[in-house]
């Protein structure tokens, strides 16, 4: 499949799903917004970090699915969850997850006031922080594996796949990031910090489609190899 027909069949989910889609968009934007708004400085940076691990599993589980069946689910919000089986092993990530986003945190924190330095040390947590973005997804596709496989896998599929990752990235996101922030820009000239919240609401459905078109890519990277449970690592 290539990056065009992922592109059409996202659209193609989001205008026959728009309600649903747009519902759980919106909600995981306030939630986000509501954390990075309320819990700031050091303590506060653990926390979202912790949130951000939540939102994040469930997110990714919602668009994986939405992308794979066509339809969408608000279940898949929280199913994922309910699986006791491998509760643990999911909290095993998220906990992982969300020490990295911590460390990563107070990495830049420490070096924002240093110049050049600090564009090169948002860089490497740029990069690691990708490259560590599709263990959930892993999770979601293959429930069997031992959590520090999908550590492994997410870096090896992210990284054989680096350049086209990023070309896809810039082939779903350019005209969607332009709407959505020319929309929120006016919000925000108008109405102020209002505006900005009110503008990531309103272009949450926007934000929903590049979701859903990456999780459209993440099952064109990712081997049946791994989904079937014999993935040599």
């Amino acid at each position: 499949m290539t990056n065009r027909d992922i592109k059409q069949r996202a659209k193609a989910i989001i205008k026959d799903n728009l309600k649903t889609i747009s519902l759980v968009a919106i909600i995981y934007t306030a939630i986000n917004s509501a954390v990075s708004n309320l819990l700031t400085g050091f303590r506060g940076s653990i926390l979202r970090g912790l949130v951000s691990a939540v939102v994040s599993a469930s997110s990714r589980c919602f668009y994986l699915r939405t992308y794979n069946k066509g339809r969408a689910d608000a279940t898949d919000t929280y199913e994922l969850f309910t699986y006791r089986d491998v509760q643990s092993k999911l909290f095993n990530l998220m906990f992982v997850y969300w020490i990295v986003s911590c460390i990563l945190s107070i990495i830049m924190g420490l070096v924002a006031a240093i110049p050049v330095l600090n564009i090169v040390i948002m860089l490497v947590c740029a990069f690691i922080s990708m490259f560590m973005s599709i263990i959930y997804d892993l999770f979601v596709l293959n429930t069997e594996y031992s959590a520090g496989r999908y550590l492994k896998a997410s870096v090896k599929y992210m990284g054989e796949n680096f350049i086209d990752y990023l070309a896809f990235a810039i082939y779903v996101n350019i005209i969607p990031c332009i709407i959505a922030g020319l929309i929120g820009g006016v919000l925000t000239v108008f109405f102020g910090t209002f505006g900005t919240i009110v503008g990531s609401l309103v272009t949450a459905p926007i934000s929903a489609y590049i979701y859903v078109a990456r999780a459209g890519f993440i099952l064109k990277i990712v081997p049946d190899e791994w989904i079937a449970g014999y993935a040599p690592f």
